[in-house]
C-alpha cells in the first residue's frame, strides 16, 4: 500500500547528502486534525533558525491513526518510541480527543497495555 495512500497527504523527503539526515514534509490536509495539528506546531531554534514542528501528542494521533489504515511496524515502534520519551509531559486528554474523533482510542490503549514501558 502507497504511503500516501495510508496518510492522506503527500511526504516530501529532503536528504542532507553529506551526512544522511533526512526531514520529512507532509502536504497539509483537509483533515480537521491535520488542521489542527499545524496552529498546534511548536518552534525549535535548528541551526541559528527557526523550524516548526510537530508536537509529541500530534505525532502520536497522526502514527496511531496511520498503524490503523496501514498497519506498518515502523508506525507502531515510533508511536512506542515517542510515548516512551515522552514521559509525564504528555497531553493525554488532546491526545484523547483526537483518537476518539478518529475511532483509534481502543488501538491506542491496546499498545499501551501491550507495551509496559509505554506509560
Amino acid at each position: 500500500m502507497a504511503f500516501e495512500t495510508v496518510t492522506g497527504t503527500h511526504r516530501y523527503v529532503i536528504t542532507n547528502l553529506d551526512t544522511g539526515f533526512k526531514v520529512e514534509l507532509f502536504r497539509l490536509s483537509s483533515d480537521p486534525h491535520d488542521q489542527e495539528r499545524f496552529r498546534h506546531r511548536t518552534s525549535v531554534s535548528l541551526a541559528g533558525r527557526t523550524a516548526f514542528v510537530t508536537t509529541g501528542e500530534d505525532v502520536v494521533i497522526q502514527k496511531v491513526k496511520w498503524l490503523r489504515l496501514g498497519n506498518r511496524s515502523k508506525d507502531r515502534d515510533d508511536l512506542i518510541a515517542v510515548i516512551s520519551v515522552s514521559g509525564d509531559t504528555i497531553d493525554w486528554s488532546y491526545i484523547e480527543r483526537w483518537c476518539l474523533y478518529h475511532g483509534t482510542w481502543e488501538l491506542l490503549q491496546q499498545i499501551r497495555a501491550e507495551n509496559h514501558r509505554v506509560p
